[in-house]
């Protein structure tokens, strides 16, 4: 995953005119904005797939657990 600020440096000749050196920033921010894209994704996947476990788990230990009483433990929440 990604971690902090991306740095992406791109050396350029000093004889490079103007328009090429703009289109090499526009190719590194396409660059950048794919790999934040692709961490976003990873994070959002990461966070449901926890998600989905822990109320799968709650859910399963719900049905199971019984108090004392008699009464199901989702009742004393």
């Amino acid at each position: 995953m990604v971690q902090g600020k991306l740095k992406v440096k791109a050396s350029l000749p000093k004889n490079v005119k103007q328009k090429s050196s703009t289109r090499v920033n526009k190719a590194i921010e396409k660059s950048k904005t794919k790999i934040q894209k692709k961490a976003n994704i990873q994070n959002i996947i990461k966070n449901n797939l926890e998600t989905t476990c822990k109320t799968k788990i709650e859910s399963d230990l719900c049905s199971r657990a019984k108090t004392c009483e008699g009464k199901s433990f989702r009742m004393l929440k």
